[in-house]
């Protein structure tokens, strides 16, 4: 009997190792994470929205913000929170809605967009608060007027960077102070009294 090959030997034992580990690792995805746990029951809150989460994982740039409104596991995408995410990873995994491995790629791309947009939507918000306080610094006259205008226009340029509501309640604020400042603006009627008129006694 020839006498077996040392290296035959490491190679083998090299290639049960990688087994044993990818099937450790199957194991472990097909798990829901710790201190979560998931029923039947569970699988009817998926998808629990209009969210098209499959699709919006594809996307190749960057997600609008007013997707942000989609709902999926009965919340808005600009709500879900971290555990909101590992639940919804771990019901997909029992309700064998992905595979582990996909579920996985779907929720991580699902959650850098979400993500990004919500960031984009923070910058938005961070120049409506901006804008609401140089308007209430704004003297009556007809530059403010102008700059009012301005901010109209630009809001409008800048809608689909911010949820609807967003825009909606920045809207009222500039209208409001518009009319305020059109009303401060305009010359005070003067009352005409004949000088014969000795008025009221």
């Amino acid at each position: 009997m020839a006498p077996r090959n040392p290296l035959s030997s490491v190679l083998a034992a090299l290639g049960l190792t990688v087994m044993l580990l990818g099937a450790g690792s199957a194991a472990a995805q097909s798990k829901p994470p710790a201190g979560i746990q998931v029923y039947d029951s569970d699988c009817a809150k998926i998808p629990g929205g209009n969210a098209p989460i499959e699709r919006i994982s594809r996307l190749s740039g960057a997600m609008s913000v007013r997707n942000l409104e989609f709902t999926y596991f009965g919340k808005p995408l600009h709500t879900l929170t971290q555990e909101d995410y590992d639940t919804i990873r771990a019901i997909w995994r029992h309700c064998k809605t992905f595979s582990p491995e996909v579920a996985d790629a779907v929720l991580k791309k699902l959650k850098a967009k979400v993500d990004d947009a919500k960031a984009a939507r923070r910058d938005a918000l961070a120049w409506i608060e901006a804008t609401k306080i140089k308007a209430m610094t704004l003297k009556p006259g007809a530059e403010s007027i102008r700059w009012i205008h301005g901010m109209w226009q630009e809001m409008l340029n800048r809608e689909f960077e911010m949820l609807k509501s967003d825009l909606d309640h920045l809207a009222q604020h500039l209208t409001e102070w518009k009319q305020v400042l059109y009303a401060s603006h305009e010359p005070h009627q003067r009352i005409l009294v004949s000088p014969f008129d000795p008025g009221p006694p």
